[in-house]
């Protein structure tokens, strides 16, 4: 008998080391088309390729939406709480080929509307939009920056790889920094680090010499103060966002002033 409970305890034991390992190891992208994916994380700001389900981590939503006479996909990404909302985002990727994704820098995606953007003569129910239109998505963005997104991406025209930057397909984002280092930038950005509201540092990408960028967010009921943190070496570039749903341009602006990728 004692032998029993014995053996029931190993298992117990056993069982809640295994499932314990489960839940901390890295959440990993299982749905489709890891290469959009792939642009997604590394190209919106806060965005960390997870969406976080009623109970557990689950694939961020991914669809793609439109493809042009040379390959080119316009693709759907929602991943959940970016920026204090939980905006949709539309992209253009180039092109892909042995396992690396092209796509342009910046301009490569829209933020969808906060407010739902009702069709022209399309009725006021909104359910009853999405449910008989295929295309239910234009009700969060606009019919004028859907065409400006693809103009700026080249859409149904032949694909130029010297304007792309490339990436290397992943199914999971990966961060070369540790806690302490973003506590450091944390503190050097906005002084004091608080424990209270949403206050944290995310990575977002690198070049070829090693700047790095990072959303830097210090956000509770009173304020919302999002930055566009570079991190070259030991040297730190900062630069407050104007505009949650907007930033493209000041994102593209700021890498500029700082050299980013070039040597």
């Amino acid at each position: 008998m004692k032998k029993i409970a014995v053996f029931i305890l190993i298992t117990i034991m056993l069982m809640i080391c295994f499932f314990g390992c489960k839940n901390d190891e890295p959440f990993e992208y299982t749905g489709n088309d890891e290469d959009l994916y792939t642009e997604a994380i590394y190209s919106i700001l806060g965005a960390d390729g997870i969406r976080m389900g009623a109970r557990q981590y689950e694939n961020p939503v991914l669809e793609v939406l439109e493809e042009d006479s040379y390959g080119r996909k316009m693709f759907l990404y929602s991943e959940g709480y970016i920026m204090g909302e939980y905006p949709d985002f539309l992209l253009i990727s180039q092109q892909t080929k042995d396992n690396v994704v092209y796509y342009y820098s910046d301009c490569n995606f829209i933020i969808g509307e906060k407010e739902i953007v009702q069709p022209q003569n399309e009725g006021s129910d909104p359910d009853a939009y999405i449910e008989k239109n295929e295309q239910w998505w234009k009700m969060y963005f606009p019919e004028e920056q859907i065409e400006a997104l693809k103009s700026a991406n080249d859409w149904d025209q032949e694909i130029n790889i010297n304007k792309c930057i490339k990436c290397s397909v992943t199914k999971r984002k990966e961060d070369p920094t540790n806690a302490k280092e973003k506590k450091n930038i944390y503190e050097e950005v906005f002084g004091k680090y608080e424990k209270d509201g949403d206050c944290c540092i995310c990575y977002l990408t690198k070049d070829d010499d090693g700047k790095m960028i990072f959303l830097a967010k210090n956000w509770d009921e009173k304020l919302k103060d999002y930055r566009i943190v570079i991190k070259d070496g030991e040297s730190l570039y900062i630069q407050k966002i104007d505009n949650a749903r907007r930033y493209q341009e000041e994102l593209a602006a700021f890498k500029r002033e700082h050299n980013w990728g070039i040597s």
